[in-house]
């Protein structure tokens, strides 16, 4: 069986690999590579023919005839079929969601809405940094169960009250909108970590980006990066 990790280039995917590495079933054969562009990923594919793929930390829109052609599956975090969509992580954490479920699904047209193989639990506690790692450690679970019990799918039971989310387009801080200091904090905590652009706000010409939040009594302590916008 012929096994593809498909993952773009970060510290969490870099992890999850490791840990499949000293986990790696004897009969069956894992092969990872990580591309960060859904036209490469296509050439892959015109090259190499795989059993399952399986998709971690991927935002990018994968061409139909991959997914047709191919098992497959994807790594999404939510209590599907509550929060399927765009940044669920910071959708839920935002929305004071911080019990998940890391969910293998069949990748569909439909984002987020296929089958789920197998899921397990996972606490969305700490900064951004925190929480992915903690993602890492229930889907490394989540795949070595699909792999060893090769689970049936279930369909989703979908309903109107299910959140469908959309992908956070702006990561400036809306003082305005904030009704105490914990949703600040909250806000730059979900966006500090490797590949995100850090909570921040714009006072004329400048850019004041925030990181390493942290509660002093009652007060709000913070890493704080101003640079001449240039945008």
């Amino acid at each position: 069986m012929k096994i593809a990790f498909v993952s773009k280039r970060n510290y969490w995917s870099e992890y999850l690999w490791k840990k499949l590495l000293n986990h790696i079933i004897s009969e069956k054969e894992i092969i990872w590579f990580r591309i960060c562009y859904t036209d490469e990923l296509l050439k892959k594919f015109d090259k190499e023919s795989f059993d399952y793929l399986f998709f971690f930390h991927w935002s990018d829109i994968v061409a139909e005839e991959i997914y047709k052609n191919n098992n497959c599956i994807v790594l999404h975090t939510s209590n599907l079929p509550d929060g399927r969509g765009g940044s669920p992580i910071q959708n839920q954490f935002l929305n004071k969601v911080y019990d998940s479920k890391v969910n293998a699904i069949l990748m569909q047209k439909e984002i987020d809405s296929g089958p789920i193989f197998c899921s397990k639990p996972v606490k969305l506690q700490g900064n951004l940094f925190d929480i992915w790692t903690a993602i890492a450690n229930s889907a490394y679970e989540v795949i070595l169960e699909f792999l060893t019990k090769l689970p049936s799918p279930k369909e989703q039971n979908f309903s109107k009250d299910d959140k469908i989310y959309k992908r956070l387009k702006t990561n400036n801080i809306d003082f305005e909108s904030k009704e105490d200091l914990l949703e600040i904090y909250d806000f730059i905590k979900i966006h500090d970590a490797e590949g995100y652009p850090k909570a921040n706000i714009k006072i004329n010409d400048f850019k004041i980006e925030f990181s390493r939040a942290k509660f002093d009594d009652n007060k709000l302590i913070c890493d704080v990066l101003i640079t001449k916008d240039e945008n």
